[in-house]
C-alpha cells in the first residue's frame, strides 16, 4: 500500500471503537428510507404485473396498513440480514462509517445475522439501551454477541468459522499517522511540477 490511506485522518481516532446512539439512529433512519424504496418498487412491480394481466381496466391495487407494514419490516428485516452476513454493513451503517461485527471482531455471519435483523425489527426500541450501556452495546448486541463499531475502511472479511469466505484486514495494513494539522499528500496528485 502507497500513500494512499483508507481511513480519513479525521477519523483514525475513531477507528474500531463502539459506536454511539446518535450515529447507530440515523444510520437506522437511512436503513429505514431504503425498506421504504424496496417496499415501493415490490408495490409498483405488483401494479405493472396487474397492469400488463389486465390492460385498460388496471386500476392500482389498495393495499391494507397491515399488509404494507408487513411486507415494510420483513424488507427492513432482509435488508439488515443479507448486509449484516455478507460486509457487516448496511447502506446506513456504510454512509455513517459503521460496521456490525461479533464482540471478538470476527464477521457476523448468516444465522447471528438473521437474529440480529429479527429482534432489531421486532423490537427497535432495545437499541436504546447502548446510550447507557458501558460498552454501547444494545440489548440486540448483547443477545446475539455483537457489536457496533465505526469502521471508515473497506468492507472487508476476516476469517472465522461463521464466515462465508475468506478476506483480507485492510485496516491493519494502516501504520502511518500524518500530523493532523498538517493535510496528506495524495500519490500523483500532489506533486510540484
Amino acid at each position: 500500500m502507497s500513500d494512499l490511506q483508507v481511513v480519513p485522518a479525521e477519523a483514525r481516532r475513531f477507528q474500531g471503537r463502539p459506536a454511539g446512539i446518535v450515529t447507530r439512529v440515523v444510520a437506522n433512519a437511512i436503513d429505514l428510507a431504503t425498506a421504504v424504496v424496496v417496499a415501493g418498487a415490490i408495490y409498483l412491480a405488483w401494479a405493472c404485473a396487474l397492469f400488463l394481466r389486465h390492460g385498460r381496466s388496471f386500476t392500482f391495487p389498495t393495499v391494507s396498513s397491515p399488509i404494507a407494514i408487513t411486507v415494510l419490516l420483513v424488507a427492513l428485516a432482509a435488508i439488515f440480514a443479507l448486509a449484516w452476513a455478507t460486509s457487516g454493513q448496511t447502506y446506513g451503517d456504510r454512509v455513517l462509517g459503521l460496521r456490525v461485527q461479533r464482540v471478538d471482531g470476527g464477521p457476523v455471519g448468516r444465522v447471528r445475522a438473521l437474529v440480529r435483523a429479527i429482534i432489531c425489527v421486532a423490537l427497535p426500541l432495545l437499541l436504546f439501551w447502548a446510550a447507557i450501556s458501558r460498552d454501547r452495546r444494545s440489548v440486540q448486541d448483547l443477545l446475539v454477541g455483537t457489536s457496533v463499531v465505526y469502521d471508515w475502511g473497506p468492507a472487508v472479511r476476516r476469517p472465522s468459522g461463521d464466515a462465508i469466505g475468506p478476506g483480507v484486514d485492510v485496516a491493519a495494513a494502516i501504520t502511518h499517522e500524518p500530523n493532523e494539522r498538517q493535510p496528506e499528500p495524495v500519490g500523483g496528485l500532489d506533486r510540484e511540477g
